[in-house]
Formats: structure tokens, sequence, C-alpha cells
């Protein structure tokens, strides 16, 4: 090594020793950082090489996707691994996965996670462009249209993945030549017996070795493209026609075009290449299927169908075949054999039928027991099957569910996507205040509903009081504000006689819970409520990490153990002060691993001084440990003296499907809209994830996209049913500073700013109506829950949907 070099070398080294312990064969650096951006990076200084590292990164990121965390980066490289968080993501549980790892868990992982990682997808477009299977001519095709192709063969693949070959080799190739899983086992077995050490450190910025991945940020989502399309890794998960409709029920009619019915019927009746000599023959055949004379006369005239007929059978390219004494139809001569063996093959009639079908505009039952030896019978098994594959389904125009006319999956998604696109482009945005004061009524702040409870005020909470604060809290499930506003602020907004043992009597029934959170800087805790009939809300939120990685693993054993327990009982069993016992309680709390079947714990823990740390109060309720995820039933069987069993994360079968359906389903009905700011504040699941689900909840009739509200540039999603009155928050729109000052209402509904700060900030004078709403939960400046008050904005400037709120005491 040259002198400079060398020196240079010495130099980092002792810059990075003198930031953390310095990264070596044998130990592994694990570097915590916040960025100026408040988003936590996590670095592992790993020196094995990039190819045992990415390998590593997917089994942790298959990890973390069990788990409900997704990072909005993750990057490997020679020298180590990098993930990205946003701030308040469950960091100490991401951490405690990427240490916790085990060398057998690591490799279930990423077999599991091989078919949908980017180097499968890699490895599958190369195998099939020098199969050749994405070239139709001798002309260059361009990269981008091969990645194309490449997703269009391996969605056409999927139901033959066991006789595809390219599916199993692509899968043996990624892993073999692309992954390196024994050297990630030798990795993890050396840390798990020790000869491998683990150096964690929390630092304030990043050291000189951790530098260069920032700038890798910017390259690595420029060209990190080659992943699994989330459609196909979604239609894996097994995101079905079914479960949709039993999550927002039967679909509406898709709001379809005539021209677009009209071109889609004209492509599919006839061939889009011109047929110029008898090789376009042999294409046509294989790309439609089987074809007799008399199909051919209308494409190529009576003179070039016999003599075109006549050389390609001549030249063993083609071959004739009839059934049961019928006009003969021509064949390719390599797919003689699957028309032979029909209908005994399943394999050769799922290959014919699924071709007729993808080939044809629409068809029914009896098309197909006349074209091919079926009975009618057999024609309606093979529908039956394929359309629980979803290669088919009923065809959106039909008249009449007992018309029974069918099309293919891809023609009808093709025919909604053009007809939705023209229906897109023929609707104007509408205005964002007029939507604004929808979203208040619909959250019963405002309007006629939030009057008449007003008017009635106490009396009218006194006729149902549980059913009225269920009703208030339905539309607020999922949302994490800090303690102190529920009963300062929100609830009595919604029910103005609202009352504390309202909320604790409702805990206490089994019908709500709560799950709390507190990230790191936070000096307050936040809570989300949830219903127990929801349990596909809050399952994504609990956490499933082992005891072991808890601070307080002793006691949350013991409650795993022993069920719901009063604090006095658990403070004999442990023989801790009571008072010492809850501080440690509220520790499990805000990881998010215990609850109460009442409020009240956590209403004394908010409101006490530090001076009070040490009293105690008896009668708080039982205090329960949250399952895991995958056996969360209602609140009431979470709160029962049982001994619950805790699944490891392996064998965490939750299903997320389901789960992000319903969060889909939950935000329209709540909000009017799903945008990706609203779902950065509220929902477990990432943007990613939540636009694929959206996607194909609108190609199957029960979602519309577009640009609804005209100041909200990004993509929204609404139910096709309350398109016209979509309700939406202000907070989710970058409306100019005047009227963001004439149409905020901070913490009476959810901001942008929720959970993605890094923490509460105090304003200087708390009437400042320049004071921006900001905090991690909803926080907004003008006192400690976070509200305006009435002289903070002026009444030339008030609005008519937004009347001033006055402060209420928070005691």
């Amino acid at each position: 090594m040259e002198e400079e070099a060398a020196a240079q070398l010495i130099r980092l080294a002792r810059a990075q020793r003198a930031h953390t312990p310095l990264p070596t064969d044998r130990n592994v650096v694990l570097e915590q950082y916040t960025d100026e951006q408040s988003r936590v990076r996590i670095v592992l200084h790993s020196l094995f090489g990039r190819t045992v590292n990415r390998t590593w990164l997917l089994a942790i990121e298959r990890k973390l996707a069990l788990l409900g965390i997704t990072p909005v980066h993750k990057n490997a490289k020679d020298n180590g691994i990098e993930l990205v968080f946003r701030y308040g993501e469950r960091i100490r549980e991401a951490r405690s996965a990427v240490v916790g790892m085990t060398a057998a868990e690591a490799r279930e992982l990423v077999a599991a996670a091989a078919a949908g990682s980017p180097y499968f997808a890699a490895a599958f477009r190369e195998l099939a462009e020098t199969s050749l299977l994405l070239s139709r001519s001798f002309t260059r095709v361009p990269a981008f249209v091969k990645r194309l192709r490449a997703e269009e063969l391996l969605k056409d693949a999927l139901p033959f993945k066991e006789r595809f070959p390219l599916i199993a080799e692509a899968v043996r190739v990624s892993l073999e030549r692309k992954l390196d899983v024994p050297g990630m086992e030798e990795l993890l077995t050396g840390l798990e017996t020790g000869s491998v050490a683990w150096s964690i450190c929390e630092t304030a910025y990043p050291s000189p070795m951790t530098a260069q991945y920032e700038y890798d940020y910017v390259h690595a989502n420029m060209y990190d493209s080659d992943a699994v399309p989330r459609d196909v890794q979604l239609e894996l998960l097994g995101i079905s026609r079914k479960l949709a409709e039993e999550a927002f029920g039967p679909a509406a009619s898709p709001p379809l075009d005539p021209d677009v019915v009209a071109a889609e019927r004209a492509r599919a009746g006839e061939p889009q290449a011109e047929l110029a000599h008898p090789g376009d023959l042999i294409r046509l055949l294989k790309e439609r299927g089987d074809y007799s004379r008399a199909e051919l006369l209308p494409l190529l005239g009576a003179k070039r169908t016999d003599e075109w007929l006549r050389s390609v059978t001549a030249d063993g390219s083609a071959a004739a075949v009839s059934f049961s004494g019928g006009e003969a139809r021509y064949v390719c001569s390599d797919e003689l054999a699957l028309y032979e063996a029909l209908p005994s093959d399943a394999n050769a009639v799922m290959f014919v039928l699924k071709r007729y079908a993808d080939t044809r505009f629409s068809f029914r039952a009896d098309d197909i027991a006349q074209r091919y030896p079926l009975t009618r019978q057999q024609a309606e098994a093979w529908i039956g099957e394929a359309e629980r594959l979803e290669l088919i389904q009923p065809a959106p125009f039909a008249d009449s569910a007992a018309e029974r006319l069918w099309m293919s999956a891809k023609t009808a998604a093709r025919l909604i996507r053009f007809s939705l696109r023209t229906f897109r482009a023929s609707r104007e945005g509408l205005n964002a205040e007029r939507y604004a004061s929808a979203l208040l009524e619909l959250h019963r702040v405002s309007g006629p509903a939030a009057e008449g409870a007003a008017r009635s005020g106490a009396a009218a909470a006194a006729d149902d009081p549980a059913a009225q604060l269920k009703e208030a809290l339905r539309p607020l499930q999922g949302w994490f504000a800090p303690v102190g506003q529920w009963e300062a602020l929100l609830l009595p907004a919604r029910l103005p006689g609202y009352r504390k043992e309202h909320l604790d009597l409702l805990c206490a029934s089994g019908e709500l819970l709560w799950v709390g959170r507190k990230a790191d800087g936070d000096k307050e805790g936040s809570v989300a409520f949830f219903l127990a009939e929801d349990k596909e809300l809050y399952q994504p939120l609990l956490n499933r990490q082992p005891a072991e990685s808890s601070a307080r693993p002793e006691l949350l054993r013991l409650l795993q153990t022993r069920g719901a327990s009063f604090l006095t009982k658990l403070s004999m069993d442990t023989g801790l002060a009571p008072s010492a016992l809850l501080s440690q309680l509220l520790e499990l709390v805000w990881e998010g691993r215990v609850a109460n079947d009442q409020f009240a714990p956590l209403r004394i823990a908010a409101e006490r001084s530090p001076k009070q740390a040490d009293q105690f109060r008896s009668g708080l309720g039982r205090w329960y440990a949250l399952p895991d995820g995958a056996d969360a039933g209602g609140a009431a069987s979470l709160q029962a003296e049982s001994s619950p069993e805790t699944p490891s994360v392996s064998s965490a079968a939750q299903p997320y499907e389901a789960s992000a359906l319903r969060w889909a389903r939950h935000l329209l009905d709540s909000y009017g809209i799903v945008s990706k700011p609203l779902v950065a504040v509220l929902c477990p699941f990432s943007w990613e994830t939540m636009s694929g689900v959206l996607k194909q909840l609108e190609l199957l009739g029960h979602v519309v996209r577009g640009l609804f509200i005209r100041e909200l540039e990004s993509v929204q999603f609404a139910r096709q049913a309350s398109c016209p009155h979509l309700p939406i928050s202000p907070q989710l729109l970058p409306l100019p500073a005047p009227l963001r000052r004439r149409c905020s209402r901070p913490a009476i509904l959810p901001t942008v700013t929720a959970g993605c700060c890094r923490g509460p900030r105090r304003a200087s004078s708390p009437a400042s109506p320049a004071s921006p709403a900001t905090g991690s939960s909803g926080s907004a400046a003008g006192g400690r829950y976070g509200w305006r008050t009435a002289a903070a904005a002026s009444p030339r400037q008030s609005c008519p949907a937004f009347p001033p709120l006055r402060r209420r005491n928070p005691s």
C-alpha cells in the first residue's frame, strides 16, 4: 500500500475508534443516531462483504415486516448495513429484533423472503431474457420494456409455478449466486456463541465510517427498482376478491366508459400484429390458440388461408386436430399433445382454457363446451377453479348475475383501469374548506350532530353514555394522542356531557382497550384507543418481541403467566412498593406490552407532579399483558386471568392482508379519503403497502382514485359510493398560511406532523397566532395540551366551519 493511502487508512481507523469501537472480524458495531430530518438511522458495521450483508439485510427486513415495522430506507454495502426509520417507529423493538436474530431463524426468514426480493426479480428477468421469452422481434428492446415484460410473464406464470421452470431456477440462482446463506449463518452463529461480539452505541452524529451511507442514499433510491411489484407481492399474500368483499361488502358496479368498452371489444376480436407471411400464422396460433379455417377466412381471405395452411402443415410447424368428428382446428405442433389430452389432463385443460379466456372479450360456459370436448359441468367446474385462482371474473358490464358472463381478469382490469382514467379526468377537484367542514361534522365536532349534542348536554350523555362514547371513539381508533389531550380536549369536543368515569367503565366492560407508546425523547406518552371488536386494527400495533427484549422482563413474564392482576397483588408477588411497581408498569405500557382495564392509572400519572411521584392510590383497575398479535382476541379475553401463550416471531401467521384491508376501510370511513400523509400519521402499514391494497380494491370496484381535493396534489383514494361527498382534514393539505390559520383546529383531528417529529415544542407565547401546530402527538403551540386559545386568531380570520376554541383547564 502506498504511504499516503496507508496514512489515510490509519487516520480513518483512529477517527472511528475515537467515535465508536472499531469494527473487526471479531466485533460487529451497531451505531444509532438521529439525523437532521429527525429520522433514526441504524448502521451495522459488519466487515464480512456485500453478499453476506445483503443476505443478513434480507432476513432483517423480513423479520421487521412480520413485526409490522417498515424502514423508509435500507442499504447493504461491503462494510455494513444501514436501516433508516421514521422517528418514533418502534426503534427499540427494531433494534432488539436485529440483535436477537438467530442463525436458524435467519435461514427461515431468507427462504421465505427470497421469492419477493429484488435478487429474485433480477434473476428471473435474466433467465427469461436468455430463454428468448422477452424479445418479440430482432430489434433492440429497451431495458424498461424488458422489465415490464418480465413482470407480466411472472404474473402469467404464477398459476403454473410448480411446472414453470424459470421460477424455481430464479429462486435457486438468487439463493446461491446473489446471496450467501452459509456465510450469514456462520456470522450469526458467532454472535450467538460469543466468538463475534456486539458493540451497541448511540451517538449524536454519524461516525466517519457511517458518513458514507448518507451519500449513497440518493443513488440507492434512484436505482433500487428491481423489487417484485407490490401488486405481485399482494397477490402472493392472498388479497382476494372474497376477502375484499368481506371487508367492504359487495363491490359497486365500476363506472365503465362506453368508448373504452368498444375499444377493448375490438382489441380482443382482432390480432394485434399484421399478418404478412406464413410465419405470422404460427405466431397467431401461439398467441391466440386454435383456429378453424372458417375463423381464419375473415383475417386472411380464402386464397391466403388455404396456401398458408398447406405451407405450415407441410413443414410440420402446425397440425390439425378435431374433437368428436367436428371441424378441424389448427394448432402449433408443439401444443398438439395438450389438445389431444383434453379433457383428462387437468394441466392441459388449464393451459388451453386460460389462453382462450385471455384472448376473448367475454364468454359463457356454453361457449367452452361447444368449442372443446368438455361437458357443461366440466366447463362450469373449470370456471369455478379459474375464478378461485382469480384468472377470470364476472364481466362488470353483465346485465345481472344470472347472465353468467365471464371475462379474463386481465381484460377486466384493463377495462376498469382505462374507464377509471376517463372518470378521473372528467372530475374537477373541489374546495378544501368545504371538505374540512364535512370532516368536522363527521367527527361530531361541528355541524348538526355537534349542535344537537351541545343543546342536550349532559342529558344526552345520560341516555346511553357507553354507546355515545364508543361512537365518538370509533373514527379515532389508531390515533396516538398524548394522554392529557384525550380528556382535556378530544372527547369533550365530541361529547359535551363527557365524564371521566364513562371511559373507565367502558374499558372495564371489555368493549374498549388502549395501547400506549412513547418515543425516545418524548416527555409525555401517547395512547390510542381501539374497540375490542376491531381486532384487525390493533393487531399490527401489538409488540411481538420476546419478553427478554423488554426493560422489565421479569414483571412482563409474571403478567403473561398470571393474567390480569391488581396492583396490590402484583406488589405482594414482586416484593416492590406499589409506587415503584407502578413506575415499572408504566415503562411496559410505553413499550406497548401492558395495559389496564381502566384509564385512571394513565390519567393520574399524567396529572401528578414530580413531588407526587411516590404517592400511591389503590383501586386503579387490573393490569394485564397485551398478547403478541397472533392470539389477540377481544379486550375481555385479554383481561381474563389466564395463561396466554406467546408465539415466536417465526411462527406468527397473522393475516396481514385482512388487517391491511380493515385499515383501508377504517381510514375511508373515518376520513373520507386516503392519502399518503394520512397513512403516515395513523396507519401501522407503510404507504407502499396501503397503496398496493387500494389499487387492487380499485380494480375490484370498491374504491376510486383521483385528485378530489384541489389543494392536495398527491394521489387520493375514496369509496366509490361516497365520491361526491368526501370529507377531508385541512391539516392534510398544503394550504397557504392565511387559509391554514383560519381553517386549522389543532388536536381536534390528526395532523400530518403527528408521530413524525421529535416531540412537543413549546411556544414562547401561548397567544401567538404565528405559532405553528407541531408535535409528535398532535401538540400545538398555545399550552401544554396543544390547542389554540381564543386570542390566538383574529376575529377577522375566523372561519364559520372552525369556531375558536375556549381554553380548558388541563386539571
